[in-house]
């Protein structure tokens, strides 16, 4: 699907406000002074959403509606791509910092890079060479090419997952940020679970150009599953007309993180990297959040870290060939699981994500350009199918036969940043039931 491009930014000052915002929480994140990767990092975002006028309206709905969700005792998280990256990062209420895994001293400002593979939340206690104070560690691995592409061509589309609380705190924030324009309800097809027919349901909004009404869009008019008018979700016809959308979907864990909160008098936003890192296999396995066949995977593979969990994350939504050929029966069970992690091409060349390829591509010595577009391949199945020179270019960067029948087993690949927010989104649950076990199990039972 294109990317969505208006000529001009129509949130007045976006650009300045998400700019000043960001700088600000920079500067408070790294107090004793900001490393340079950081610094570098955020230049470079700030040069891609300001080619982009769209991508600064995106921002600034979203630092609005960060703001609203604090105030409300509300949460939300993002979608795809967006939670990788920096800008969105400083704008929000989510402990998932993209940058590169690192150890920080808010001491005297000394910093390190980690290196390697694991996320900040896994490495072990350091403390700061120059001053000895117990240093912070961070950074979940997020390389900026996997957010914009290689160099910002990608606009990326802010998506979210919420609950139904926050709509009418989204409806506000858009009329508020754009007089003038009629704020539509969104309607997203789904099956009922009675009958098995499509109805809608509200999953955001779109804002119609100014002087618009729904009336000039009888094509793509209808209603929710509830009578209630509804400008229905169909991309070709949204992106044609230039009608904005913001998309919210309703998330069960976030409905329960809420609830947890609630119930225990902890707020979510107080949760802490630190809060997180006691997490183990067992707590993931024992929130009783996810379904019975990946329960039974976590049982199985024990992640001994945060990052392993990441990977079985990514994989239990993978679409991932098995035996002769991809069905949609053996897309998402546990035995398929559990022979892809024991199988000999994953245990050589750990690829779980788009990331890992983009990166194991890059230690093989491949130009930049030529290991996104190999990962591109990847993730979006060419490689399965042998489509679009991948024969040609597998060819020519001489990948090691291993590697390149894993890569012929992806229909698709996950991304490490969606990966990454379920599971802090997982470890969250962990922490609340670890903190009032009674609690969560009656929270648990009474939010489905």
């Amino acid at each position: 699907m294109p990317s969505q491009s208006f000529a001009e930014t129509r949130i007045p000052g976006a650009n300045t406000v998400v700019e000043q915002a960001c700088r600000q929480k920079l500067a408070q994140l790294y107090p004793a002074g900001i490393p340079e990767f950081a610094s570098e990092r955020l230049e470079l975002e700030l040069a891609y959403a300001k080619a982009s006028p769209n991508m600064q309206d995106n921002l600034e709905i979203y630092r609005r509606i960060s703001l609203e969700a604090l105030r409300a005792g509300l949460f939300l998280t993002l979608r795809g791509s967006a939670p990788g990256s920096f800008l969105y990062y400083l704008l929000g209420n989510f402990p998932m910092n993209p940058l590169p895994a690192h150890y920080y001293c808010p001491e005297c400002g000394h910093y390190e890079l980690a290196g390697g593979d694991l996320a900040g939340i896994d490495l072990p206690e350091k403390r700061c060479p120059a001053c000895s104070a117990v240093m912070r560690s961070d950074g979940f691995n997020i390389r900026p090419e996997m957010v914009f592409g290689l160099n910002g061509e990608k606009k990326i589309e802010a998506e979210y997952n919420a609950t139904e609380e926050l709509f009418p705190f989204f409806r506000k924030i858009l009329t508020e940020a754009f007089p003038g324009c009629s704020v539509e309800i969104l309607g997203m097809p789904c099956l009922r679970e009675d009958d098995n027919t499509t109805a809608f349901e509200h999953s955001g909004f779109v804002i119609l150009p100014e002087g618009r009404t729904p009336s000039d869009y009888p094509e793509i008019s209808g209603y929710l599953k509830d009578g209630t008018p509804c400008i229905l979700y169909s991309g070709p016809e949204i992106w044609q007309e230039e009608i904005q959308r913001v998309l919210i979907y309703p998330h069960k864990t976030i409905k329960r993180l809420i609830a947890l909160q609630r119930a225990t008098g902890h707020f979510i936003t107080d949760i802490a990297l630190n809060d997180l890192r006691p997490v183990r296999w067992t707590d993931y396995a024992n929130t009783g959040i996810y379904p019975d066949w990946t329960e039974f995977a976590i049982r199985d593979l024990r992640p001994g870290t945060f990052t392993e969990m990441v990977c079985l994350e990514a994989a239990s939504h993978h679409a991932i060939a098995s035996g002769e050929g991809y069905t949609p029966e053996n897309k998402h069970d546990y035995q398929t699981l559990i022979n892809f992690f024991n199988s000999e091409e994953i245990k050589k060349y750990p690829c779980f994500t788009r990331d890992d390829f983009f990166e194991t591509f890059l230690a093989l010595g491949l130009p930049r350009e030529t290991a996104y577009k190999m990962t591109f391949a990847v993730r979006t199945g060419q490689a399965h199918l042998r489509k679009r020179q991948w024969p040609e270019m597998a060819d020519a960067a001489a990948l090691p036969e291993e590697l390149r029948r894993l890569c012929e087993k992806y229909l698709y690949a996950w991304m490490r940043s969606q990966a990454s927010v379920n599971t802090l989104l997982g470890a969250m649950m962990a922490y609340y039931m670890r903190m009032d076990s009674r609690t969560y199990s009656r929270v648990l039972n009474t939010v489905r």
